[in-house]
């Protein structure tokens, strides 16, 4: 009969445990990572209609263009609406609603503002 002269080296079932654990939690660290950067993908979507919205009351403020509108930006959809506030002629309420492509909405905005009846004309 042959006898084993050389031991042979294996790896035992806790060192197995070991590993399979260290990879977990670097697979964890990891889809960590990854959920955050989409999530910082749509607030700086959010952010952009912030500052669109801001920008298209301050441009219909000052142009006095109180009319309905509809109308596509780069990625956005923006919806603007006059409506008369409690039928009184000289107050209206300007609404802007700035959605995604896919029609949700990222950014609103109500506001009750004075209109001259000589501007309006």
């Amino acid at each position: 009969m042959a006898e084993l002269t050389d031991k042979i080296k294996a790896s035992t079932l806790v060192e197995a445990l070991v590993a399979m654990v260290i990879i977990l939690i670097i697979y964890g660290i990891g889809l960590t990572i990854f959920i955050n950067v989409n999530k910082s993908s749509a607030n700086r979507l959010k952010i952009e209609a912030y500052l669109q919205l801001e920008d298209i009351v301050a441009k219909t403020k000052k142009e006095a263009r109180y009319l309905d509108e509809t109308y596509d930006l780069e990625n956005l959809k923006v919806e603007k609406k006059i409506t008369k506030y409690d039928n009184n002629n000289s107050l209206n309420v300007l609404q802007i609603k700035i959605l995604s492509k896919e029609n949700k909405l990222l950014a609103e905005h109500r506001e009750i503002i004075k209109v001259n009846l000589i501007e309006s004309k």
